[in-house]
């Protein structure tokens, strides 16, 4: 079973029934084109309206959303290379997963 969204693993009974727990952290730059891209596409928002929106809610996940890092089994980032982004799993530097955005 796949649980995901931006509170999976919060609430300290839902961590414990895991076998392994994986983050996906992304970086900032490409976080907000993305919101960017769907909010303008799906929304009709401007890009004003998207860093406005995502900077009322920094508070929120910082207290929520963040801390969830420490509990995950595995961290992953993305980072950028010139075949386009690379999903790369902390301590399993072996696996890595090329992704299209």
């Amino acid at each position: 079973m796949v649980f995901e969204g931006l509170h999976p693993i919060y609430d300290e009974k839902a961590r414990a029934q895991l076998d392994l727990a994986i983050y996906i952290d992304i970086v900032n730059d490409v976080k907000f084109a993305w919101k960017v891209q769907r909010d303008v596409a799906e929304r009709g928002w401007t890009e004003e309206q998207v860093r406005e929106d995502i900077e009322k809610r920094l508070p929120d996940f910082s207290k929520y959303v963040d801390p969830q890092k420490a509990c995950f089994s595995v961290g992953e980032g993305w980072c950028m290379s010139s075949g386009g982004w690379i999903l790369r799993l902390e301590g399993w530097e072996d696996c890595r997963f090329r992704v299209g955005v």
